[in-house]
């Protein structure tokens, strides 16, 4: 159970850092939606990696993991992208399609972390 309080924190605060990066950046900037999701979607990714990483799953640094966990971001990340660029296609709000994308990432995030990145432990030298 205590796995999964400190994934769902984890998670909580990583989708906290790209809602309030992203927001700011669509306040203050004139950056399209897509380019602002990607800056918000690489600083909470990095921030999440780390905490998984020494927080919820207590391990050290490994290539293996490391790898899958970029795989599984490149993944999101190009949903980010496609989700973003039809919003913002078919004029919806740019808020909008950050709440859209911080809801189905997450959820995605945490199945295939649960079942592939972090599934087996790589013991590390």
């Amino acid at each position: 159970m205590k796995y999964i309080i400190r994934y769902g924190l984890v998670g909580l605060f990583s989708t906290l850092i790209h809602l309030s990066i992203a927001f700011l950046l669509i306040y203050i900037s004139t950056i399209n939606i897509v380019l602002i999701n990607s800056i918000a979607f690489s600083i909470a990714l990095l921030f999440s990696y780390i905490c998984n990483l020494k927080i919820v799953f207590k391990l050290k640094f490994c290539k293996e993991n490391f790898l899958k966990f970029v795989i599984v971001s490149l993944i999101t990340f190009s949903i980010i992208i496609i989700v973003s660029y039809f919003g913002e296609k078919y004029n919806l709000n740019p808020y909008l399609i950050v709440v859209i994308i911080t809801i189905i990432i997450p959820l995605l995030t945490f199945f295939l972390h649960k079942s592939w990145t972090f599934k087996k432990v790589v013991v590390c030298d």
